[in-house]
């Protein structure tokens, strides 16, 4: 009789396996274009379905990954889910084109900052100048930024809402003659900050930070982008 239970509760796990639910890699009968990596310890890309298959390279917490196809289930780290198919980011150093992820650390949707981790001072170099920038808690929900410029000897500070982080633009008239207007705008990816910004000369006068209510000036020049590292 126990043998026979058994063997019943053995075969129930294998239709939970073979038919679980893979709804939410599907968006109107069709595989989701892309997804974002879910793991703060970073994902493996393998050159096959399998634990037991090559590590071609990683991927970061965040990362944005195309998918290209949905295979079997597997049981990792206590987790179930399909193993996916994915173009590997062109970002990613790697001799491949197409990898496997397990599709347990994957979201739809991009996941939240870990502002903790955000922290710091991250220092890179753009087309025309070296620069640093210091990350730290504001007030409530808002983050304090110091950015340095080097070259230009452009000095700024701003407390920025958490939420508006990666998402809207910020700016101010700080130069050493006081006639630009600096358009920035950031995003974090692949464990580096990434500083985005355009040089705008209107005279407007003095802005510190644009809320996503206010309107952003138009006529941008000397588009400059500058990857920063810890």
């Amino acid at each position: 009789m126990n043998k026979l239970i058994g063997i019943l509760f053995s075969f129930i796990l294998l239709l939970n396996f073979v038919f679980a639910d893979k709804s939410r890699f599907y968006e109107n009968g069709k595989i989701i274009d892309t997804m974002y990596v879910d793991s703060e310890d970073g994902l493996k890309v393998r050159d096959y379905p399998s634990l037991k298959s090559n590590r071609i390279c990683g991927l970061s917490h965040r990362t944005r990954v195309s998918i290209v196809d949905v295979a079997e289930d597997d049981i990792i780290d206590g987790i179930q889910a399909p193993w996916i198919k994915i173009v590997i980011p062109a970002q990613v150093k790697s001799t491949q084109k197409y990898g496997w992820v397990f599709g347990g650390y994957l979201s739809k949707e991009k996941p939240g900052l870990n502002i903790d981790k955000l922290l710091g001072i991250y220092r890179g170099s753009g087309k025309d100048s070296d620069m640093y920038i210091e990350i730290s808690h504001g007030q409530d929900d808002y983050i304090h930024l110091e950015l340095n410029l080097s070259v230009k000897r452009l000095y700024s500070e701003y407390d920025i809402l958490i939420k508006d982080f990666e998402k809207d633009y910020f700016f101010d008239t700080i130069s050493e003659n006081g006639a630009g207007t600096f358009v920035r705008k950031m995003k974090f990816e692949n464990g580096f900050l990434i500083f985005e910004e355009h040089n705008y000369y209107a005279g407007i006068g003095d802005i510190e930070y644009v809320s996503p209510e206010e309107q952003i000036p138009q006529g941008y020049e000397e588009h400059n982008i500058i990857k920063l590292k810890k």
